[in-house]
């Protein structure tokens, strides 16, 4: 069985896309149970919304959580929409090399060698690293200053 999905609904977000699918699938046959659903975006999305109850939690313990809050929501964005534009089979940028990205160098039966240099960085790439571990360490320091206290 084929599913046709309009370009309206490949526009919106991964979680709204699993909620289209799955009232579809309810709305077509009760009794069907629908298989291959990734809710790996839905749970990323879960996880960007945690992380920022917590800093937000800790707010009053620290001054600069409205920019860790930006960062974060500037993360999320960039890994929601723009990333998967920057993505190509080949590319100076390690995250954007989809080769290098996918090859495992473990196994040979799932590693391909690229015949380019990696030599370049992406800082929208970047940031998504260094904001998490930028909050890693504000959350460290927050919860010291709490026992503390």
């Amino acid at each position: 069985v084929e599913l046709f999905v309009p370009n309206t609904i490949r526009n919106m977000g991964a979680t709204r896309i699993i909620d289209q699918y799955l009232l579809y699938c309810k709305e077509m046959c009760s009794d069907f149970e629908p298989l291959g659903i990734n809710y790996f975006a839905a749970d990323a999305g879960e996880a960007f919304d945690g992380v920022r109850k917590m800093i937000e939690d800790k707010a009053a313990l620290c001054s600069n959580t409205e920019r860790l809050i930006e960062n974060l929501k500037r993360a999320r964005f960039y890994l929601k929409s723009d990333y998967k534009v920057h993505v190509t089979r080949s590319s100076n940028i390690a995250d954007h090399c989809c080769v290098y990205t996918l090859s495992d160098p473990k196994t040979g039966d799932f590693a391909q060698n690229c015949e380019h240099e990696h030599d370049e960085s992406c800082t929208e790439c970047s940031n998504p690293t260094s904001t998490l571990n930028e909050i890693e360490r504000f959350i460290e320091v927050t919860q010291k200053q709490t026992k503390s206290c």
